[in-house]
This record gives C-alpha cells, structure tokens and sequence, in this order.
C-alpha cells in the first residue's frame, strides 16, 4: 500500500497504530523509565522521609501544569495523536499531566509523601478539587451540546487528576490505611 500524501514526513509507514492499545504503550515506556531512575537513584525508604508537598507547591504546580497543558494545547488540541518515535501513540495535549504525574511519583515514593501527608492538607486540596469541578458544572448547562465534552473534560477531570490524589488519600480510615496523616 504506497504512503498517502497527507501522511506526516516524521512519521513511519505503514503505520504502527496499536488503537487503544496506546495505555498499555504508556505504562510499559513509564515502567522502563522507572527501572532506569532506580537504577541510578536507589530507594532508600529508611532515610529518605521528608516533608510532603506544601499548600503552595501544590498550588504553584497545578498553576505551572495548567499552563504548560494550555501552551502545548495551542499546537496540538485534544484528541490529535501523534507516533512518538514512529510508533509510541501520544496525545501530546495531556503528555504535561502524565510527565509530572510520573515525575511526582518518582518523588513521593521514597519520600514517603502519602503517608505522611497532614490529613487537613489532603482535605483542604479536595474540597478545592471539588469546588473547581462544582464551578466548571455551571459552564457545561449554557454550552452548546457538541462543547460539553471538551468543557467536561478540560475544566472537571484535569482540575480533579491534579488534586484528588492528593485529598483522597487521607479519608481512609488511619486503622486499616498506609496512608495515615497527622491532624
């Protein structure tokens, strides 16, 4: 089959387009990076407790990603896909969010942030969770039915990917949880 002429230059042919098999593309990429990161920074849980996150860098990074996601928006919109490396499928308008996610893990891991996150803090940031997305509803009644998805998804869960991981780990019961804060 001879390569159509609308076919990006960068990109091979045929195409090595795996459909929705692209997730399990991520985690196996994300899984090689981590056994890479480890084998250069060692997890040394023992000594490696520190401080979790602050209000203010929670809120500095949820501002930093919010506009790295709307500058990379503006060359690539949601839904555009691209095959990184020819072959790796990558929406690049949510690479920001899964990047730093990926990142914030590498670092919360051996720090051990989740456990010793203070319960108020991980509330406090859902109930903002929560209050961006109660905000971002009203928007989605005066929209027109074909901007509903983009609104909910843009304004509702990219609002919640940034700080509900953070809020619900401390509503588990401290009994039964390894994710225990101080009050």
């Amino acid at each position: 089959m001879p390569k159509p002429g609308f076919w990006p230059e960068r990109e091979l042919w045929p195409p090595f387009n795996f459909g929705h098999l692209w997730f399990l593309e991520h985690l196996l990429v994300y899984a090689l990076l981590y056994a890479a990161a480890r084998a250069f920074i060692p997890a040394d849980r023992a000594s490696a407790a520190r401080n979790p996150p602050t209000h203010g860098a929670i809120a500095a990074y949820a501002v930093l990603l919010a506009a790295t996601t709307f500058v990379i928006r503006i060359w690539y919109p949601q839904d555009r896909w691209i095959g990184f490396l020819g072959f790796i499928q990558m929406e690049p308008a949510h690479i920001a969010q899964y990047a730093s996610l990926f990142v914030i893990g590498l670092l919360a891991g051996p720090r051990r942030w989740l456990e010793t996150m203070p319960t108020r803090r991980g509330l406090a940031w859902l109930a903002v969770s929560v209050g961006l997305a109660a905000f971002g509803l009203p928007s989605l009644r005066s929209a027109a039915p074909s901007k509903i998805r983009w609104l909910l998804h843009t304004q509702v869960t990219a609002r919640q990917a940034v700080t509900s991981p953070i809020g619900s780990c401390d509503l588990r019961p401290s009994t039964s949880a390894p994710c225990v804060g101080k009050r």
